[in-house]
């Protein structure tokens, strides 16, 4: 499957995936990234600032024709489940989970840089190749995704929880993915529908967790809490509903497809 390593970029002269990624090698560059992150369970650590810069590739090295790939930014690594979190939010706000926008004290899981890849994916199929010549058109993708990196925290958080829940939300930003990315739609649903189906049986629980408060207020005078968490903090895969190897399954799920589409650039 191809080889992958995650080093600190101050160390040598890696480039970032964007310059060669192609719907040619976007499904081999996404399986390499996923492998560095099952490798640094091994350490272990959380990146815990993922974003389109930490995807780099080794231009000295090369697996049959295909970028050697690199995960870089690690200067915010952690040991996985740390429980001495930062009271910072840590990544770029585009890639950023949820969760973590929306209460950044407690432990950073595996799942939030699972979250991240997936953002990683949506921002590349929609951004890239970039466009030359065209301001408008430049523009119009530009502010597809805007709403995930501009405005305060609750709005940005309020944009991606949207884009979670609603597959009308999902299609509308994915349907603008570049020509070349077309066929990357069903491996991208499956991806986000791993997700999809974790935020749902949450939201499911805090609404039963909230009428369960709502009760306990009535019956005894308990306080009722103002804001619940999305998730339990301490709940590293929600129930096994995010872990790799679903994530892995997901990809793996539409390979055939895009084999037969992109032969023989995809292995």
């Amino acid at each position: 499957m191809g080889q992958c390593n995650f080093h600190d970029k101050i160390f040598k002269n890696y480039l970032p995936i964007t310059s060669v990624i192609s719907p040619a090698n976007m499904d081999y560059v996404f399986v390499q990234f996923i492998n560095c992150l099952e490798r640094s369970q091994e350490v272990p650590v959380v990146h815990r600032n993922l974003s389109i810069s930490s995807l780099m590739y080794d231009p000295t090295r090369s697996h049959d024709g295909k970028p050697y790939i690199v995960l870089a930014d690690l200067d915010m690594a952690d040991s996985l489940n740390s429980k001495d979190c930062s009271p910072i939010r840590t990544g770029a706000l585009p890639f950023m989970a949820c969760d973590i926008l929306d209460k950044p004290h407690r432990p950073y899981h595996l799942r939030y840089d699972l979250e991240s890849a997936l953002y990683i994916a949506i921002w590349i199929v929609v951004n890239y190749p970039i466009i030359t010549g065209n301001k408008e058109e430049q523009k119009a993708k530009r502010d597809i995704l805007k709403h995930w990196e501009k405005g305060n925290l609750t709005t940005i958080f309020d944009a991606k929880i949207k884009f979670m829940n609603e597959y009308s939300e999902f299609e509308r930003i994915t349907d603008t993915r570049s020509s070349g990315f077309k066929p990357y739609g069903p491996w991208l649903k499956e991806i986000w529908e791993v997700f999809r189906t974790s935020y749902y049986q949450a939201k499911t629980k805090i609404e039963e967790g909230r009428e369960y408060q709502q009760y306990q207020a009535r019956a005894y005078g308990l306080p009722l809490d103002e804001s619940p968490d999305i998730f339990p903090a301490g709940d590293e895969t929600l129930n096994d509903t995010v872990t790799l190897s679903l994530i892995k399954a997901a990809m793996a799920k539409e390979r055939v497809m895009l084999q037969r589409i992109v032969k023989p650039f995809i292995e």
